[in-house]
């Protein structure tokens, strides 16, 4: 799988993840647990906000362990370089996936003391620390992940008002029937039809035009929802029955604060009830 074909199975940003790209050896344990957690636990702290570290630790030869990589560096809300004397070629191949598809805003490099860059990488801004007493950077490490945070609001803010000008009319009407809603169902066989036309009529019952193939309409409106990143879909298998459910995704809940339909206190709620494989949570 290369970086060019690959989409990540999560569509937006997860809010709590510091992503780290390090090596793997023991030798740079010290600076994960003594600097980057500090300072990530720091910075969550100082912006009333969960923020967690992460840093894979399986085999990258395998396509599983690549993948795993590629998905974390395209949804953590920070990705969090670590430069060092010695190139570690692993570390350099993940940050420039980075830099070539990610915001630069949520992005944060640091080196240690002895690094020198080479000529291509000279531009790029990086914090220094010393390898011998990593404890001292935490503060500072803080400031630049508080930095990038606050950076990557400002950035969230069009992505948001750009998702927004993409909705159709009839995606308006999914937005404003099922907003109050942190999920809902819709079924396609036996009542299905039926019942969904029923709950929409106990809102628009009176409004003929409104109702005329209301349930087909909504249906490719939902759709629509999910492949712009709105929606997402959730299953559970309890043979011989499988139910599921749309969730408003957070980008989803995210348009969804901007109109007034939710507040921040039942966003993050929602972000916290979202099903693992649709929240992406280490």
């Amino acid at each position: 799988m290369y970086p060019y074909d690959f989409t990540p199975t999560l569509k937006g940003l997860n809010p709590e993840e510091v992503f780290v790209v390090m090596p793997f050896t023991a030798d740079y344990d010290p600076i994960y647990t003594d600097l980057v957690e500090p300072a990530v636990v720091s910075a969550a702290k100082s912006l009333k906000r969960v923020l967690r570290a992460y840093r894979t630790k399986g085999d990258l030869r395998t396509t599983s362990g690549w993948i795993e990589v590629m998905e974390h560096l395209y949804t953590a809300q920070v990705v969090l370089g670590v430069l060092t004397e010695r190139v570690n070629a692993n570390v350099q191949y993940e940050l420039g996936i980075a830099h070539a598809t990610q915001p630069i805003r949520r992005q944060v490099l640091i080196a240690e003391g002895k690094y020198t860059p080479a000529f291509d990488t000279k531009d790029l801004i990086f914090m220094q620390y010393s390898p011998s007493s990593p404890v001292d950077s935490v503060a500072e490490l803080a400031d630049r992940i508080q930095t990038a945070l606050r950076e990557w609001e400002v950035a969230q803010e069009a992505i948001v008002r750009h998702a927004i000008a993409k909705i159709t009319p009839f995606e308006f009407e999914i937005v404003m029937h099922w907003a109050p809603f942190r999920n809902f169902a819709v079924a396609t066989s036996g009542s299905g039809p039926g019942d969904y036309e029923q709950n929409i009529a106990q809102v628009h019952g009176q409004d003929k035009r409104y109702m005329e193939r209301v349930f087909q309409r909504h249906c490719d409106a939902i759709g629509q929802l999910q492949r712009s990143g709105l929606l997402g879909l959730n299953t559970h298998a309890d043979p011989p029955r499988v139910e599921f459910s749309y969730y408003w995704t957070d980008l989803g809940n995210l348009v969804l604060l901007k109109f007034g339909l939710i507040d921040q206190a039942e966003r993050l709620q929602r972000y916290e009830r979202m099903p693992k494989h649709l929240r992406r949570v280490s």
